[in-house]
């Protein structure tokens, strides 16, 4: 059972107990989370990393990312959001980690494949960015965002 969970779980009995009950299903809450190794969970990471509060994505992402309690598609998502926070802070290394990460679990991420392909231009790789644009046209062709890049790539290549 995920911690998560047994949070979840336990702290619904905490509800319906008495005072004296209340203290010991949250020490035993606590315990169960140092047991399982898992840092305490915040309801709310998730929101943080998916939200709009910029301040609040990095603290959000990188905790969902650490707990791995989530399905694929949305670790990848947190990878993707916090990656693209780093490209906007121009922590390109980071950035990069995080969109290869998402790619892996979520092959056909645009916001992975368009934020990696944006890096790699910047790093002057720009055949390996021309494919990244290229598989991000293929993902959302009605996106002209992909477009834009690709043909931006190839005019810094004078293609």
């Amino acid at each position: 059972m995920h911690s998560t969970r047994l949070v979840q779980s336990m702290g619904d009995l905490v509800v319906h107990a008495t005072a004296w009950q209340q203290g010991a299903v949250v020490c035993a809450v606590a315990a169960s989370a140092l047991v399982l190794g898992a840092p305490p969970a915040r309801a709310d990471d998730w929101g943080d990393c998916i939200g709009r509060a910029v301040e609040r994505i990095e603290q959000g992402c990188t905790a969902v990312i650490e707990r791995g309690d989530r399905n694929a598609a949305d670790l990848a998502q947190a990878r993707a959001r916090r990656g693209e926070l780093y490209r906007r802070s121009n922590r390109l290394d980071e950035a990069r980690a995080d969109f290869d990460e998402a790619l892996a679990l979520s092959p056909r991420l645009y916001a992975a494949v368009s934020g990696r392909g944006w890096i790699l231009q910047r790093q002057g790789k720009l055949d390996e960015a021309i494919a990244d644009f290229t598989r991000a046209i293929e993902i959302a062709p009605g996106n002209a965002q992909g477009y834009l890049s690709r043909g931006d790539a190839h005019t810094r290549k004078r293609d």
